[in-house]
């Protein structure tokens, strides 16, 4: 019988008796790879617990993979805030008139 569960994020959680902050901290030292990049990915959108950062920094630790990974993820980050001109602009950046129109119908019908 399989006592890990999902906690819906793909990483499993093991039920403890033990304290929370340690099985916690137990189960962030313990990513795959495929955990790490998904939680490098969340990282660049909110801050994550301390037991995924330390998860993180220990698989760094051994995976010089990952670790490049993130790398690479902060240096695009980084190079689109510090150049936000150089950023491609759509082609077509005007909506034809057509579509506007199309929009405003549609809306004229949802209640507000």
């Amino acid at each position: 019988m399989n006592a890990w569960k999902s906690t819906g994020s793909g990483i499993p959680e093991k039920p403890s008796k033990r304290m929370p902050g340690i099985a916690q901290l137990f189960d962030a030292l313990t990513l795959r790879c495929k955990d790490v990049t998904r939680l490098l990915s969340e990282s660049m959108d909110r801050k994550l617990p301390w037991h995924m950062r330390a998860g993180i920094r220990f698989h760094h630790l051994f995976c010089v993979w990952c670790k490049r990974y993130g790398k690479q993820l902060h240096l695009i980050r980084q190079a689109l805030r510090d150049f936000p001109e150089k950023a491609p602009a759509p082609e077509h950046s005007k909506m034809p008139d057509s579509s506007k129109e199309r929009i405003r119908e549609v809306l004229k019908g949802r209640p507000k």
